[in-house]
């Protein structure tokens, strides 16, 4: 279950509840991180949201 979801420059790091990360990391391609459910990650690119 994703808690939190930070993104660093290209790149979207996720978070259990414990704050411990999950074993993934999304590379954004120059998008932004824009939400995130306890299983979606939103990432816009453009005029585009990903998820």
């Amino acid at each position: 279950m994703i808690a939190n979801a930070v993104q660093r420059g290209s790149s979207v790091y996720l978070y259990d509840e414990t704050g411990q990360d999950l074993p993934v990391s999304i590379f954004t391609r120059g998008g932004k991180l824009v939400g995130f459910t306890a299983s979606t990650v939103s990432i816009q690119n453009d005029n585009i949201i990903l998820n």
